[in-house]
């Protein structure tokens, strides 16, 4: 992958905002001997990135492991099809309910139940003027919830540190 678009990759998929800099050194390091394990490019990241305090935080490699992961395993494209699948099969009154565990994955959740709810606005509209149309039937129509995210409370984080990022959305279908 050329410099430029492994740095939007780290920078768009990682939220990474020193992105940049690891992009450099990752380049600088692999044109002198290849990247061949995952250990090598954490080491690399780890002494681009010097913050004494990671042990309290995430690694510095952290968000450029979960960039190539979700760019590789084409994850936000998956998502947005199984959602969309899911929606289809849900059957009236049946609830989708999706835990996202990254904000990038969370945004994606939130914007299709969003778009679906905005045609449930409009159906409730077009059945009020009486609009007949075969279309219309064909409308999957959600019910937001909630428009924020449940997220854990600070008991559930202490007894499941990995709960820490988990936010949950749901919506029935109506």
């Amino acid at each position: 992958m050329d410099e430029r678009k492994l740095f939007e990759l780290i920078r768009d998929l990682g939220e990474e905002s020193r992105a940049w800099k690891i992009t450099k050194a990752i380049v600088k390091a692999r044109a002198q001997k290849p990247i061949t394990t995952t250990t090598q490019l954490a080491e690399l990241i780890l002494e681009t990135i010097k913050n004494p305090k990671f042990k309290k935080t995430l690694h510095p490699a952290t968000k450029t492991f979960q960039a190539l992961r979700m760019h590789v395993n084409r994850e936000l494209e998956v998502l947005q099809s199984v959602l969309t699948q899911a929606i289809d099969v849900l059957a009236p009154e049946g609830r989708l309910v999706v835990i996202a565990y990254h904000s990038l994955e969370d945004r994606e959740v939130k914007n299709i139940l969003k778009k679906q709810a905005d045609q449930t606005k409009q159906n409730k509209y077009e059945k009020q003027t009486k609009i007949q149309n075969s279309q219309l039937e064909l409308r999957k129509s959600l019910y937001l919830l909630t428009k924020k995210p449940i997220i854990p409370t600070g008991i559930e984080v202490f007894e499941n540190p990995r709960a820490r990022s988990a936010k949950l959305r749901a919506a029935p279908k109506l």
